[in-house]
Formats: C-alpha cells, structure tokens, sequence
C-alpha cells in the first residue's frame, strides 16, 4: 500500500473521521492534535490526555466520553502511522485527505504534525514501546535434506539466533529467538531490511 493510501483501508477510523470532520472551528483539532503529539513525545500511550481532560474536552466538544477517547485513540493510531511511515507533512496530509478527513481536518492535523513530528520522532528513536530488544545476534549455515520425486536434495538455509533481552518490569531476563530461513525467505528478509534501512535514514 502507498503512503497515499495508509489510512484509507482502516475501518475504525470511520467513525472518528467523521467526529473530527464536524468539529468546529478546525483549530480545536488542531489544539487537540498537538497536545496528542506532545504528550506520544513523553510516552506512547492509548490515552494521551487524562481522565479529568477527557471530560473537559467531552462537555465542550457536545461529545460522549466514549467517542472523545475514539478520537483520541485514532489520533494515536494516525501519528504513530505517519511516524514509521517517515511521511512528512504536506504526505501527511495528502494521506489524511484521501482516506476522506475534511481538507480543514487533514489540514489542521498536518499543521499538528509539521510543528511537533519532530521532536516525536526524536523521542521515538530514543524509546522502545516494546518490552524485547535485540541484544545480540547469531547466525549459522545448515543443510535441509528434502525429497523429490526421483532423488534427495540438499536445501540451503540460515539459522539465526536472535538473543533479545527483556527490560519490562525490571526484569532483565535474556530471551533467544530462533528462526530458520531458506533461500527464498532470506531474500524476503533482505528485502524487507532494505525497506527498514531507507525509511531510517529518512529519520535520522
């Protein structure tokens, strides 16, 4: 899927698009995209804005606390798409468009993310969401017999331990993943590494 296209296929945003799309004047979704940002830039969290500001935002909004934390929770979702996706702001918002946001939504929320993308995705680099991180990794060659149907062939493949460490909780536990590959899913992987490294040096 092209970054045009990112959002335009995720069916839970519907309904938040179309709270957004009503909300009047545009620069409260401004406001409220950029104090999101601020707060992903401390913490990547579902619920970037308390309980007590919630149902500020729910009296002045006319909304129910429930479709408040959809919007929050989509708001999220877009930010955290937009950041690993390295769009920058005028994709961003071409994004936003063709997934049917209102030009003064996808407009505000481009603005959002021109003033504060930055120092989320500073503070992306610096942070791991994920409790495992790659400590270190082994890899060996290996020989697979397989059958065909006149003789038995000899299949290459990889074997790569991958020894993650486990920071969550304190606990620093060392956890290794083994994965085994044959030529084809080593190309895929490859590939896919390819991909990761372009979008990194977009970030860096």
């Amino acid at each position: 899927m092209s970054n045009s296209n990112i959002y335009s296929r995720v069916p839970y945003l519907r309904a938040s698009r179309k709270l957004l799309n009503a909300l009047e004047p545009p620069a409260k979704v401004k406001a409220l995209s950029e104090r999101v940002l601020k707060r992903l830039s401390i913490e990547i969290t579902d619920q970037p804005i308390s309980e007590a500001d919630v149902l500020k935002f729910s009296a002045a909004f006319e909304l129910s606390v429930d479709q408040v934390n959809s919007m929050l929770k989509s708001m999220v979702y877009v930010f955290l798409t937009a950041a690993y996706s390295s769009l920058k702001p005028p994709a961003f918002t071409a994004s936003l468009e063709n997934a049917h946001f209102s030009p003064e939504v996808a407009a505000a929320m481009g603005s959002a993310w021109e003033s504060q993308s930055k120092a989320f995705l500073v503070s992306l680099k610096k942070d791991s969401i994920f409790p495992n991180r790659l400590e270190s990794l082994n890899w060996q060659l290996g020989l697979t017999l397989c059958q065909s149907s006149t003789r038995r062939m000899k299949s290459p493949n990889v074997v790569f331990t991958f020894n993650c460490k486990q920071d969550s909780s304190g606990d620093s536990r060392k956890e290794p993943i083994i994965v085994e590959m044959d030529e084809e899913k080593l190309m895929e992987f490859f590939k896919t590494l390819d991909n990761i490294q372009r979008q990194l040096d977009v970030l860096v």
